[in-house]
């Protein structure tokens, strides 16, 4: 009965095959490591500092060592005749390229097509800037943006309002033209109005009078040279004294013929040549706080100071001598010629008598 059990049984387990057997085999070997790594660990416990344990007081963990990471060495690629032929002929292709573009752009109208502002301007008219400029509809952006400078002498030569003047380029078509104007420095009446004159000697458009600020400088001068010369010593000055003259007219005298008079806001008369303008003029702030009343100051010859008055009545003085001094003159020339006479009669008289007849001795 034993044996037919034992029979049975061995008949109903599956045949293995022989990867499943070393499966088996491989399976049980690595239970029985692990079980000895086991028994290992229990008997002899690590001497590694477990994750959870703090750090001990004073000491501080260390820090974990990084590991320099290895570049990979790159290796040169041969470069082929066809990439050496690609290098060498891109530079003359971007060359190329950009002779096509500018050739392009000069063909289109938009490289003559351009936009001018102007600012800084306060008297100066914005159709008189850009007309005196010389910009043309014609030039091209190139040479406005190239030749700058010249269209900013041009200007500051035709307007005489212009001082200085900057033009500037923003892409793609703008030009902006800034300026800085002369400042009137005084006015000169003429039959159409006042007519201004600017700080450089030159004259402009005349203004009603309306136009006119409230306090004012007067140039009562014809002559433009001396105009030109006056306005160059005035601009030297102070602005202070400047606010104080009121007119300027020529008053020239026997030996000053260029003698300047100026009508000063505080009552005072200034006489100075017109040659030393800038040299004298500038003492007369300190001379006007030693005056007590309104006075004439004289810078003919030195410096001195009348009054109306005293003019007057030197003037009527020299007048009224004036006939006696001729009269006195004239006799006296009279009395000389005569006198004159008298003795060239008296010489030829002597030297008659003393010639007489040739071989005759003078009787005695």
């Amino acid at each position: 009965m034993a044996k037919k059990g034992k029979s049975k049984q061995s008949a109903e387990e599956p045949v293995l095959t022989d990867w499943q057997k070393r499966n088996i085999e491989f399976l049980k070997k690595k239970q029985r490591e692990e079980r000895l790594k086991s028994e290992q660990a229990s008997h002899f416990p690590s001497r590694r500092p477990s994750v959870d344990r703090e750090p001990t007081e004073g000491k501080m963990p260390k820090k974990p060592i990084k590991q320099k990471k290895v570049k990979p060495v790159r290796v040169k690629k041969e470069r082929t005749a066809q990439d050496r032929a690609r290098s060498k002929s891109l530079p003359i292709f971007i060359v190329a390229s950009l002779i096509l573009l500018v050739a392009t752009f000069y063909i289109t109208p938009f490289s003559q097509s351009k936009q001018l502002y102007i600012s800084g301007n306060q008297n100066a008219l914005i159709e008189d800037i850009g007309q005196d400029t010389g910009i043309k509809a014609s030039d091209y952006i190139t040479s406005v943006w190239l030749f700058h400078q010249k269209y900013e002498e041009q200007l500051k030569a035709k307007n005489p309002w212009i001082k200085e003047a900057k033009i500037s380029y923003q892409f793609p078509n703008q030009f902006t033209i800034k300026v800085k104007e002369y400042g009137i420095l005084a006015y000169t009446l003429t039959a159409d109005g006042y007519q201004p004159i600017l700080e450089n000697g030159k004259k402009v458009a005349s203004v009603n009078a309306s136009q006119l600020p409230d306090n004012f400088l007067t140039i009562n001068l014809s002559n433009d040279k001396q105009i030109k010369a006056l306005v160059a010593d005035l601009v030297t000055l102070s602005p202070s004294l400047r606010r104080n003259i009121q007119t300027i007219s020529l008053s020239p005298s026997k030996a000053t013929k260029d003698l300047i008079q100026f009508d000063m806001y505080d009552g005072n008369i200034l006489r100075v040549p017109l040659s030393e303008v800038a040299i004298k003029l500038p003492y007369y702030d300190k001379i006007s706080t030693s005056l007590e009343a309104p006075k004439i100051i004289d810078m003919e010859a030195g410096v001195y100071t009348t009054t109306a008055e005293l003019e007057a009545s030197v003037t009527s003085s020299e007048s009224s001598s004036s006939p006696k001094e001729e009269e006195a003159s004239e006799s006296a020339t009279e009395s000389t010629s005569i006198s004159g006479e008298e003795t060239s009669a008296q010489a030829e008289s002597t030297d008659n008598l003393a010639e007489g007849p040739a071989g005759e001795e003078p009787s005695r």
